[in-house]
């Protein structure tokens, strides 16, 4: 009896040791799936120069890249890759992971804001669109977008505290390409939305707050005189058209402007419409401001 309750213990040890040896076993599989990955607690106290931090911070970088690739048809440019572009534009690179991670985030939920369809010219390969993150332009230009006659788009913008306003800027002067390659007037009724006689200033420094819907002392604006949403917009039928689009692609309410029968809202219904017709679309996020 003693003999066979000696074996029954070294049986349940066997057992037991087996057991810890398969967890072991387990652990350092489990380590080594996950050896380049880093959760976001862990991420905070690692030094910002370790090479554990880069790795993956470059790892999540490239997530969001990747994903906005596959879901819009649009490329992501950071850090090193775009040295060539940047002197192109007269601006400067951004290599702080830290803020590179932060723009690419905040240009994703901003392309989130579009029904996707609208992105089928850039998915289908129709046009080239890249995006080329930077840290600032050696001027006072906050973001640019551009178009050749490959149809390649570009859209540089710099790490600003309006990072996605300017976005929405830009994407608007490229879904405006979109549009004009269609029909070259597609906005050929749009002076009659302006002052009678208004004239646009390419020069920027000659711009002024006249009928210019303002909210702040010491000026207010008269709803009925105002016709654009910032000075800019009078630069050019073009910047007057993103710089509305922008504004409401980043509103929480219907501001006053936007009230039926005012002429920012005019403007604003004129814009919706088009792009709604080009882009076979029913809504976006600013409509729900329009109603």
């Amino acid at each position: 009896m003693e003999e066979e309750s000696t074996k029954k213990r070294a049986s349940i040890v066997s057992v037991i040791i087996i057991f810890l040896i398969l967890i072991l076993i387990s652990i350092f599989a489990i380590k080594k799936i996950n050896a380049d990955s880093v959760t976001t607690d862990e991420l905070s106290l690692l030094n910002p120069d370790s090479p554990e931090y880069i790795a993956s911070k470059k790892v999540e970088i490239n997530s969001y890249v990747s994903s906005i690739n596959d879901l819009y048809g649009i490329d992501v440019f950071y850090g090193d890759d775009t040295a060539n572009y940047a002197s192109k534009v007269n601006a400067s690179t951004i290599s702080d992971l830290n803020i590179i991670n932060n723009n690419i985030k905040m240009i994703y939920h901003t392309l989130e804001k579009y029904p996707k369809t609208m992105y089928e010219p850039f998915k289908n390969k129709e046009y080239n669109f890249d995006i080329i993150l930077l840290d600032k332009f050696n001027n006072n230009n906050i973001a640019l977008a551009s178009k050749n006659n490959l149809k390649q788009i570009k859209l540089y913008v710099s790490n600003a505290e309006n990072f996605e306003r300017a976005v929405h800027h830009e994407i608007f002067h490229i879904f405006e390409y979109y549009m004009s390659d269609r029909n070259k007037d597609v906005f050929k009724e749009w002076d009659e939305l302006n002052p009678k006689g208004f004239k646009y200033e390419s020069n920027v420094a000659n711009l002024n707050n006249k009928y210019v819907y303002l909210v702040q002392e010491p000026t207010f604006s008269n709803i009925d005189d105002s016709y654009f949403v910032t000075k800019y917009s009078k630069a050019s039928e073009k910047e007057d058209r993103a710089e509305v689009f922008a504004e409401m692609m980043m509103l929480t309410n219907i501001p006053d402007y936007l009230k039926e029968d005012t002429h920012i809202r005019k403007k604003a219904d004129n814009i919706v419409d088009k792009l709604t017709l080009y882009f076979n679309i029913k809504d976006l996020y600013c409509t729900k401001f329009l109603k």
